[in-house]
């Protein structure tokens, strides 16, 4: 119970960090996701005793970070290749992650590599230009991203950060319904939340990662049974998916092909009668 009520406690906090720097200026924000990070590499990787995969994840969120505040404030109008360029970084997220995953050992980090290249192949499909919300002060990013694969990303990255790095499983429970709560109220600006409240956390497990992990350690929730269970809903969403794309696809040739069917079958009947 105590856990649980830490993890509400973390999630509110992501949530109120989200919003606050959703108002900050390109100034502040640079200085903490870009100049904070390039000041402290040295020392960090001097004391922190991460595995590859954390460095790469600390210093590809911050880069997406300043692209995303370049992206709001800068004038980029002549650049149109800049309107996806958020959706790739979100695929190289997804991509950096499923990589771990296929170099797993065992079922569940099969099923979840699987589950993240459904992620993929969705995003790459049709990938969302990105617009700003010029007509407030605060200038988000509006990414045209599906709720149903909002969703999907939420079960597969709990499930990755479940089967590689189980203690701080609590943290990342709390960012992942953070920025999920944003996008059930405005999907599109679910991108957004999701880099600021994963950005924060990985800046305070650079800066404090003791007390961090002291706050909320979930490493007892580990469990090698329950690990399967978790990739195969995290697949099963996925595989839902394609279901409903395939339907969807169907009825929309049938309904492309009918109305040809109904001209011949006109045609002929007025052909006979000639």
């Amino acid at each position: 119970m105590e856990t649980l009520c830490t993890i509400v406690a973390l999630t509110i906090f992501y949530y109120v960090a989200q919003l606050i720097l959703g108002k900050c200026r390109p100034a502040v924000l640079w200085t903490i996701f870009g100049a904070l990070p390039a000041v402290c590499a040295y020392h960090w990787t001097c004391t922190r005793n991460f595995d590859l995969f954390i460095w790469i994840k600390l210093y590809s969120i911050m880069l997406c970070i300043c692209w995303g505040t370049w992206f709001r404030f800068g004038k980029r109008d002549h650049l149109k290749w800049t309107q996806r360029s958020i959706a790739l970084l979100l695929l190289a997220n997804v991509a950096e992650a499923t990589v771990l995953d296929l170099f797993g050992t065992g079922t569940a980090h099969l099923l979840n590599a699987a589950a993240g290249l459904i992620l993929m192949m969705f995003l790459l499909s049709r990938i969302p230009s990105t617009n700003v919300d010029s007509q407030s002060g605060k200038r988000c990013l509006l990414v045209d991203v599906p709720i149903t694969w909002i969703i999907g990303y939420t079960l597969w990255n709990w499930s990755f950060v479940y089967l590689n790095y189980p203690a701080y499983l609590g943290h990342h429970t709390a960012v992942l319904a953070a920025a999920l709560a944003v996008g059930l109220i405005d999907r599109r600006r679910w991108v957004q939340a999701r880099a600021a409240t994963l950005g924060v956390n990985l800046l305070w497990m650079a800066c404090f990662p003791s007390q961090l992990l002291e706050l909320s350690n979930t490493s007892s929730w580990s469990n090698p049974e329950i690990e399967t269970i978790v990739a195969i809903v995290s697949l099963g969403w996925m595989l839902h998916l394609l279901a409903q794309r395939a339907i969807t696809a169907c009825r929309d040739d049938r309904s492309r092909i009918a109305p040809g069917i109904w001209k011949c079958t006109m045609l002929g009947s007025v052909s006979r009668q000639s």
